[in-house]
């Protein structure tokens, strides 16, 4: 109001003036609500009901002003708008703080644990040695990335009237610059200016902020899942908080709750918000108000989002690495050094090297003394190579995992 007043240049508007306007929705109270939901269920319209509201505010200000609520403009006007900038406000103020505090605490598991080296699993079986480190890693990369373009995402915004051409504003001041002043007024409420709209703004914007969401919830399920994986493995165990109970039968109970909690919040947050990434992008002819009932629920997905990257967060908070059972599973399996030693033999000129190592060591399990018993066993090898596989051990052999 204050703008388009503004704009058309009918008169300044005071600084008492524009401060009373600003007062109608900094002091709107319980009881003005009321006088809403009244209005609106007398005629069926909330934005109808909230200019009228507006209008009769009004008479205790200036009354040439209310002829200018609303004047040229439609409802998505306004709910697009708001809709976007809460979703806006969210991300700036809670959601991009959340993920930032999750990155930071992930970050410090991965530096506590660049040494951490354990067997790592492939189709959850005994594959090669890793560290804990170097996995963790591999998730803050691939989040971290997310995170950029989440947090850069340009939220749009529109201010183009009924069917998204300005008419009524044309038609009554087609002197005007309708298009530079909805620009200007989509920008300064920090959105960029979609002109290309039907009654609504299209939704594929927020859509792509929701499918990112999505991507990020995905990437921390993964998460969640491999660190519970780890604890039942114990090769990561829970801190003990001595007032809390993990079980009401079993005293000996810690349990991975966390990562069970984050897992069905993001769960349920990615099938929620993939739901509206569908549903809103389509909408009949120029507007139907399918859209306006779902977008109220659009908080709903995000904010099981935000619960879910809280849990995750306590959870790896929760957890620490333990060597001893790490370093008993590496010595039980000596079998995985079958890659260095066929890959050494192929630079020895040994082109059967890989049959070789097979014949000897698949589906097999070794310690350290079976292994020895296999390089003597090899044919053909020299001595001076025979050492060098031989000093092989399942501890070092994480090629250059702690400087990833």
């Amino acid at each position: 109001l204050i703008s388009i007043f503004n704009f058309l240049k009918k008169r300044k508007l005071s600084y008492e003036e524009k401060k009373r306007l600003i007062d109608i929705y900094e002091d709107f109270s319980d009881e003005d609500a009321e006088w809403l939901q009244d209005k609106d269920l007398q005629i069926n319209h909330d934005t109808k009901s909230t200019e009228y509201f507006i209008r009769e505010k009004l008479q205790g200000i200036n009354f040439d002003l209310s002829n200018y609520v609303h004047i040229g403009i439609t409802s998505a006007d306004i709910d697009s708008n708001a809709l976007v900038i809460s979703i806006m406000r969210f991300e700036n103020e809670v959601f991009a703080e959340l993920r930032t505090n999750f990155l930071r605490s992930l970050q410090e598991f991965i530096s506590n644990n660049k040494e951490s080296v354990f067997l790592a699993k492939t189709h959850g079986k005994a594959a090669l040695p890793t560290t804990m480190g170097k996995e963790g890693v591999n998730y803050l990369s691939r989040l971290d990335k997310l995170h950029n373009k989440i947090r850069n995402h340009p939220f749009e915004g529109k201010l183009t009237g009924a069917v998204g051409n300005f008419n009524a504003l044309y038609a009554a001041y087609p002197d005007k610059n309708w298009k530079g002043f909805s620009q200007a007024f989509i920008s300064k409420l920090g959105l960029h200016p979609n002109l290309f709209t039907t009654q609504i703004l299209p939704y594929d914007n927020i859509a792509e902020y929701l499918s990112l969401i999505t991507q990020f919830n995905n990437i921390l399920v993964d998460l969640a899942r491999d660190f519970w994986s780890y604890i039942s493995m114990d090769l990561l165990t829970l801190k003990i908080n001595k007032n809390e109970v993990g079980s009401s039968t079993m005293p000996h109970k810690v349990n991975p709750i966390s990562f069970e909690g984050a897992e069905a919040y993001l769960l349920l947050s990615t099938n929620t918000l993939s739901f509206f990434c569908k549903e809103l992008m389509t909408n009949r002819l120029q507007r139907d108000l399918t859209d306006k009932y779902l977008s109220r629920e659009i908080g709903t997905g995000i904010v099981q989002a935000a619960l879910g990257y809280s849990m995750v967060l306590g959870g790896v908070n929760n957890v620490i690495f333990n060597p001893s059972v790490a370093n008993n599973e590496l010595n039980d399996h000596w079998e995985t050094l079958g890659e260095a030693v066929q890959t050494i033999l192929r630079r020895e000129g040994f082109s059967e090297s890989y049959e070789i190592v097979k014949d000897l060591t698949r589906g097999k399990r070794l310690n350290k003394s079976d292994f020895l018993d296999v390089i003597s066993a090899l044919d053909g090898v020299s001595e001076e190579t025979k050492s060098e596989l031989r000093r092989l051990n399942p501890k070092d052999y994480i090629g250059w995992a702690k400087d990833i």
